[in-house]
């Protein structure tokens, strides 16, 4: 039975969603435990549990060069950057310098 498209494209989406949804969780973890690991000074970090942690985090990778000349991981990326970054057109000239006068 051959494969139609709308079936290629159809597992091929669903692909992209499963590591982008991967990725993402990925990375909300690793912030978490980042942050658990550099201010909770109370908590103990089992032997076993951080090797789980930093396989994740590999996995994530994987996921990511797996998807990430997709449209919608680029537009992922894109979303993640602040709005200000987004919008090249708007930023002024020229920053200004310390030796600038100050207009009163």
């Amino acid at each position: 039975m051959p494969i139609s498209r709308e079936n290629l494209l159809t597992g091929l989406t669903e692909t992209v969603a499963y590591h982008l949804y991967n990725v993402a969780y990925v990375f909300a973890q690793a912030q978490y435990h980042r942050n658990e690991a550099d201010y909770n000074t109370g908590r103990e970090w089992d032997l076993t549990e951080v090797p789980l942690h930093i396989d994740g985090i590999a996995d994530a990778f994987k996921s990511w060069h797996i998807m990430r000349d997709q449209a919608a991981a680029q537009a992922s990326l894109v979303s993640m950057l602040p709005s200000r970054e987004r919008r090249q057109s708007e930023r002024p000239e020229r920053r200004p310098a310390l030796t600038d006068e100050s207009k009163p």
